[in-house]
Formats: C-alpha cells, sequence, structure tokens
C-alpha cells in the first residue's frame, strides 16, 4: 500500500465536566474561524508523546482553568467523524476535577457555563450532539458521522462554508498538522508541538 492510500485522520479529545446539578460544563467558541458562536465541551489536539489521558487533562486546565488527573477519567465515547477533515473524538468524563471553571483563553472563548442535559443551548458542537445522542451515559458508546447522518446528528445541514476555513488540506498540510493518525500510527510534527 502507497503512503498516499493509508487512511489518515486527526485526534481529539472532550472532556465532560459535571456540577453537583448533574449538569454539564460547556463553553461557547469564538475568533476561531470554527463554528463561531457554538457551544462545545473543553478539547483539543493530543499533542506529540502525549497519552489521550494526558491531552485531556491539559486542554482541561488550559481552557477552563479545571485540574483533573488522567486516573480521574473515565472514557465514554468514542466518535469517528469522516466529514471534510477526518477524525477520532476520544470524550472523557472527569470522575473528580478540582477549581471554578473560567474562560482561560479569552482570544477564543467567549464565555463557560453549566446546562442541563435536557436544556442545551440551540447552536452545540458535532462532539455535544454525538454525546447527547448517546444518551449523556457514562457507560462508553461509540458514533460514527458523515455526511449522510450529519444532519440527523445535528440538526442542520452540513455546509463547509458555515464550519470555518481550513477545513480542508492539502497532502502537505494535513501530514505537517499536528494529532494525524497514519495507518494506525500517530504522527505529529514536533515542531508544532506547545509547551
Amino acid at each position: 500500500m502507497s503512503d498516499s492510500d493509508r487512511f489518515r485522520t486527526h485526534v481529539a479529545v472532550f472532556l465532560i465536566v459535571r456540577n453537583d446539578s448533574d449538569e454539564i460544563l460547556l463553553q461557547k467558541r469564538q475568533n476561531t474561524s470554527y463554528l463561531d458562536g457554538y457551544w462545545d465541551f473543553p478539547s483539543g489536539h493530543v499533542e506529540y508523546g502525549e497519552s489521550i489521558h494526558e491531552a485531556a487533562c491539559r486542554e482541561l486546565q488550559e481552557e477552563v482553568g479545571v485540574t483533573a488527573r488522567p486516573e480521574d477519567l473515565r472514557l465514554v465515547h468514542v466518535n469517528q467523524n469522516f466529514l471534510d477533515t477526518p477524525y477520532m473524538n476520544f470524550m472523557f468524563e472527569a470522575l473528580q476535577w478540582q477549581s471554578q471553571p473560567k474562560v482561560n483563553e479569552p482570544d477564543k472563548v467567549a464565555e463557560v457555563a453549566f446546562f442541563a442535559p435536557a436544556d442545551l443551548p440551540e447552536k452545540c458542537t458535532l462532539g455535544v450532539r454525538v454525546y447527547e445522542q448517546a444518551g449523556f451515559t457514562s457507560e462508553p458508546t461509540y458514533s460514527f458521522v458523515d455526511d449522510t447522518n450529519f444532519q440527523e446528528v445535528m440538526h442542520e445541514a452540513f455546509n463547509p462554508s458555515n464550519w470555518g476555513q481550513g477545513l480542508a488540506f492539502s497532502a502537505e498540510e494535513f501530514e505537517a498538522r499536528p494529532g494525524v493518525v497514519d495507518g494506525g500510527d500517530l504522527h505529529i510534527n514536533p515542531a508544532e508541538r506547545q509547551h
């Protein structure tokens, strides 16, 4: 098999943080050119050398100032999506966490808030919607999304131009982006790793 025939995907992590009322923490995206105005879980890409658990803890701290340890995370959902850019998304529930959630990246996040699962904002990202369809359960679940079932999951038609810029990449751009899985092996450009 040639390199051009190999499956390649990005790897991302999402964090489900619940308060004492069983409400779920979401953050409203802004100024990212990707789903601005939509509510999302704290989330991000796996960086070079990180486990998915380490990436989840790092993203939780970076984005909303909440601390959790890898052993305090439970994998609750895996989403595989084949839209413009394929992704493997790992969703973790933080069983224990510390600190009051806050906007830690005001250039990317307008606000953070807790929502009851039955009373989510109208505009939520794919990550939130696939976990909603799974019933917000703490038992491991899996979902697959492509252009044939996107509208059913998102309650809106898939239109890449509505999802911001930079969703389609040339082979060279795709290979150079952090968090790319190539044929089952994680390939991340170490020069793009943030410390």
